[in-house]
């Protein structure tokens, strides 16, 4: 069961991922964007669903489909190497650093932001 839910969450992600990509490349939304859009908003979504999980007792293989299928599928942390290395190829080494701490706080904000929305339960 887990193996078929992380499988599926895969596919689901990695489409998901081109899809976001497609829509904005119609918008001409430079690449480092994007690649830090889709981390930021999975950053909260895995944080959310961690929190969920330390609140509910949710199935292994639900956590794992989302958490290491969908979400994991989803981000992209080879493409945001591959940027840092072309921004340093071209002696863009500033943006290269503004984009390299910018996604690392961002992504830990983020995951907080989402896990404190998960354990939040009403009284």
């Amino acid at each position: 069961m887990t193996l078929l839910a992380v499988g599926a969450g895969g596919i689901a992600g990695a489409v998901l991922r081109y899809s976001i990509a497609y829509l904005l490349d119609t918008h001409e939304v430079i690449a480092p964007l994007k690649t830090l859009l889709v981390n930021v908003i999975g950053s909260f979504l895995l944080g959310y669903l961690q929190g969920l999980a330390s609140v509910h007792k949710l199935p292994r293989w639900l956590v794992l489909g989302f958490g290491t299928g969908l979400i994991g599928s989803f981000t992209t942390f080879s493409t945001l190497s591959l940027e840092l290395v072309q921004y340093a190829l071209i002696d863009e080494l500033l943006r290269a650093l503004i984009y390299l701490l910018s996604s690392f706080w961002l992504g830990l904000l983020f995951v907080y932001a989402g896990y404190q929305a998960g354990k939040f339960k009403k009284v």
